[in-house]
Order: structure tokens, then C-alpha cells, then sequence
């Protein structure tokens, strides 16, 4: 599920198993639920973020900064279609993915 927070000026690809992605016009961070809150977990990366485009691709992403890449895949597994990677990848504009929710 994607949601826009105009007012923060951030987007939340969040998944219906408790973790996601949040998004910033130039970093990003790994998000979990916490009760009835979402909260950033784990280190901001800059953008743009290069992500696995398939299973065989993963294990060559490994080290510290390798989980986000990984929570990003796995959100397009469940949520075919999304923007999200192209927002990582900064192939589509921030602005713009902030008016398509």
C-alpha cells in the first residue's frame, strides 16, 4: 500500500507483513509497524538505490546496507506494479510519485 504524507513530504510503500519502505526526495529507510505506528528502522540510504531485479540477483547484495535493498524486492513480489522501485532508482521524479498515491 502506498500513502503520501503531503505534509512531511515523504511516502510509505508499507506491506500487509508489517514492514516497508519509506521514501524522501533524496534518501530512504526500512519501516515497520510498532502497534498502530510506523517507524524507520535501521540506516537512511541516499538516493538513488540500486535494487535486485530478481531472485538470483540477491545474493550478491550483501553487507550492512543490504537489508533495504531486500525489503524493497520483496515489497515488489507483493505489490506487483508499484512505483517504488523507479522512486529508489530515481528513474521516476519524487514529485511526481508524490501526487499518484
Amino acid at each position: 500500500m502506498k500513502l503520501v504524507n503531503h505534509r512531511s513530504s515523504f511516502i510509505d510503500y508499507r506491506s500487509r507483513r508489517h514492514f516497508g519502505v519509506r521514501v524522501w526526495r533524496d534518501r530512504c529507510q526500512i519501516i515497520a509497524s510498532v502497534g498502530s505506528e510506523w517507524t524507520g528502522v535501521g540506516p537512511q540510504l541516499e538516493l538513488p538505490l540500486e535494487v535486485p531485479s530478481s531472485v538470483e540477483d540477491l545474493p550478491a547484495w550483501k553487507g550492512d546496507k543490504s537489508a533495504l535493498r531486500v525489503v524493497a524486492f520483496r515489497y515488489e513480489l507483493i505489490e506487483p506494479g508499484s512505483d517504488l522501485l523507479e522512486v529508489l532508482k530515481k528513474e521516476k521524479p519524487f514529485e511526481e510519485a508524490l501526487l499518484v498515491a
